[in-house]
C-alpha cells in the first residue's frame, strides 16, 4: 500500500516521526523536539557527523529549535532529559535510526521512504468462537 503525503521539508520529519510512534513512543512536545533535530541534522548533511553533531546539538541550534515550537527553557531541557533516558537521543547524536534524509524524486521533488515489514512467526489461525 502506498501512502503519500505532500508536506513542508520541516513538517516531513514531524510526519516521519508521527509514522514512527508506535515503535517510539514518545510525548507530542518530544516528537516535536526529535523532528527538529532531524530537519536541522538533514540541512547540515554536508558537515561531517563529529562537527555536525557538535552543531547540531550546539546551544545554538537547540535555541533555535525551543524559539521555532515556542518553549520555554525548562519545558525544552525536560523534554531532551526524557528523550535521553529513554535512549531515543543520545547525547549530542542523532541515533543512524534517525538520520532520515529525503531522497530526490521527480520534478524537483524529494520523498522519504519508511518500509514496515510484519514477521509472522505463528502461522495458526485464531478463531472466535461464535455463541
Amino acid at each position: 500500500m502506498d501512502i503519500v503525503f505532500k508536506p513542508s521539508l520541516r513538517k516531513s520529519f514531524r510526519q516521519y516521526v508521527e509514522l514512527l510512534q508506535p515503535l517510539i513512543k514518545c510525548t507530542p512536545k518530544e516528537a516535536d523536539i526529535l523532528a527538529e533535530f532531524m530537519y536541522h541534522n538533514y540541512l547540515n548533511r554536508d558537515i561531517p557527523d563529529r562537527a555536525r553533531n557538535e552543531f547540531v546539538f550546539g546551544t545554538s541550534t537547540r535555541k533555535k529549535i525551543r524559539e521555532h515550537l515556542d518553549m520555554s527553557s525548562g519545558s525544552f531541557n525536560n523534554n531532551m532529559s526524557s528523550l535521553k533516558k529513554r535512549g531515543i537521543l543520545k547525547e549530542n547524536e542523532l541515533p543512524k535510526k534517525l538520520r532520515a534524509s529525503p531522497k530526490p524524486y521527480k520534478d524537483g521533488q524529494y520523498k522519504f521512504e519508511l518500509t514496515y515489514h510484519f514477521i509472522i512467526e505463528d502461522n495458526a489461525e485464531e478463531h472466535t468462537e461464535v455463541n
